[in-house]
């Protein structure tokens, strides 16, 4: 299950009555910003904003971030178009209306997951970050240790 804590705006939600955020989320706040201020992202990589940027604390508590190029929703036309199904006699047809509709919405479900460009999240824990196989620099691997205030891993995930 995914859980995570939309930065700033779930700072507001279900404290009206006080102005200030949980610790949890001004120390969140704070390990998020300090990253993006010291990392040098490798060769390779697209410019910082132009990532989603997930991070979680590891048990260790070192900080691990899967920054993430956002996962580009087709548009219609381009999902209508290179659509075909396999029939049980190897030939292909276009596919119907209902499995379009259900390739755009595991679409839109798998760019909501990566999150949006230049958008800093906190998940609950590493296993919840979004992250893909291979890739190269669309995912920047992360591993900050915050006492020590150090970089044990800033890479590009796998090959391109």
């Amino acid at each position: 299950m995914l859980r995570l804590v939309l930065l700033p705006a779930a700072a507001t939600l279900g404290f009206a009555s006080c102005n200030a955020a949980p610790p949890e989320v001004g120390e969140q706040r704070a390990i998020m910003a300090r990253i993006e201020q010291l990392v040098a992202l490798p060769d390779g990589a697209s410019p910082l904003d132009a990532y989603s940027r997930n991070y979680a604390r590891q048990s260790d508590g070192t900080i691990v971030a899967h920054y993430v190029l956002p996962h580009p929703v087709l548009d219609d036309d381009s999902i209508d178009a290179g659509c075909s199904a396999m029939t049980e006699d190897s030939e292909l047809r276009p596919c119907t209306e209902d499995e379009i509709k259900d390739m755009r919405e595991m679409d839109e479900r798998i760019a909501a997951t990566f999150g949006e460009a230049n958008q800093s999240r906190w998940f609950a824990s590493p296993g919840e970050l979004p992250s893909m196989y291979d890739g190269g620099c669309a995912q920047i691997e992360i591993v900050f240790d915050p006492v020590a205030g150090h970089f044990d891993r800033v890479q590009c995930n796998g090959v391109v």
